[in-house]
């Protein structure tokens, strides 16, 4: 596929009750609890819309999985935080 149907159709949740083709947004912050074993909260990554924009820039990239932040910092410091461990020591450039 080329980027541009790549960018359309990967990712894509689709409403089975209204016929939908497009992602919707989900406005909501949390999500009802309805089965305990999945949680969907924004800070989880695993609302709709992070899952679906996550999948279209993995496709693109041609990633196997991506997360979606809400910052640059989020980022960074999720990276730094799966790989440090106490008592390790990060070296980083003053401009970042």
């Amino acid at each position: 596929m080329k980027n541009k149907t790549i960018a359309i159709h990967k990712g894509t949740l689709r409403d089975p009750k209204t016929g939908g083709v497009n992602t919707p947004i989900y406005t909501s912050s949390a999500y009802d609890y309805i089965n305990k074993d999945d949680t969907f909260y924004p800070r989880y990554f695993n609302t709709p819309n992070q899952d679906a924009v996550a999948k279209k820039i993995a496709s693109l990239e041609h990633a196997d999985a991506g997360l979606v932040f809400s910052s640059g910092m989020g980022a960074m410091s999720t990276s730094i935080l799966a790989y440090a461990g106490a008592g390790d020591h990060v070296v980083m450039l003053d401009a970042l």
